[in-house]
């Protein structure tokens, strides 16, 4: 099994749900944020992303793209499996679970709450989605250990996703300003990802001082996630710097 590591986390190229090395192996509760954005199941049979965009389409053709083409029945089945472990090793678990799939989890989780990551620049893959700027965040256990972070609760994040992405493979890399936010706001000990893609949660984790365990099965992406991990180091190693440029007299 390939490992990458940074200072304050590493990557396990690894089915989520191994029994040796991911999920199941780890201790109950033992990771204080889940933070992660699964594959949606967008029934891409060639593994493209759909775009109206001449533009979108020449910029994906240089992705290396993932499956995401499963029967329903079995997508929600494989989703179920590797959340129920997921919730059993975080205190908080927060995803995004793509427009389709939202009304799944809100069925099968009654105590599930949602918050809304809104973007005026999002383009959508077809004509139909470009006219929806927004996508659903669902959380478990955001108000049952600290009581400050029930405003998580129906908020609205407009965070634009002023990242540059053109040196990535992989294909949608998360918003890196919205998983800095989340991150921020919640303050956690310890953050987990079951789906590392392209590392943002890495990068994220990096630059602040946070540990970190991610799992991605396509070793694909790790030229990514090695390169963001190298990212998150440099933000830490600048923040240390600024802060000693001016110190305060006492």
């Amino acid at each position: 099994m390939k490992i990458l590591k940074g200072n304050y986390g590493e990557c396990r190229f690894c089915d989520n749900m191994d029994q040796d090395h991911g999920l199941p192996s780890l201790e109950e509760k033992s990771w204080d944020l889940c933070l992660t954005d699964p594959p949606y199941n967008l029934q891409r049979s060639d593994g493209k992303i759909r775009s109206t965009s001449k533009k979108s389409q020449l910029y994906d053709q240089f992705k290396i793209s993932y499956s995401d083409n499963m029967p329903e029945k079995e997508y929600y089945k494989w989703c179920d499996s590797w959340m129920d472990e997921s919730v059993l090793k975080s205190n908080i678990y927060i995803f995004t679970p793509g427009y389709k799939n939202f009304k799944h989890y809100i069925l099968k989780y009654p105590l599930i709450e949602m918050a809304i990551y809104y973007d005026i620049t999002t383009q959508g893959g077809c004509k139909i989605a470009s006219f929806r700027k927004w996508e659903p965040i669902l959380c478990l256990g955001i108000g049952d250990h600290r009581k400050q972070h029930k405003r998580f609760k129906f908020a609205i994040f407009e965070e634009m996703n002023t990242y540059n992405y053109t040196d990535l493979n992989h294909p949608c890399p998360k918003n890196i300003n919205l998983w800095q936010r989340i991150i921020r706001e919640l303050k956690p000990s310890s953050v987990i990802d079951p789906f590392l893609g392209s590392g943002t949660t890495a990068e994220v984790c990096e630059s602040l001082g946070i540990p970190w365990l991610g799992f991605e099965l396509m070793e694909e992406y790790s030229p990514d996630i090695e390169k963001r991990i190298q990212r998150g180091i440099l933000k830490k190693k600048h923040a240390k710097k600024q802060q000693t440029l001016f110190p305060v007299n006492k």
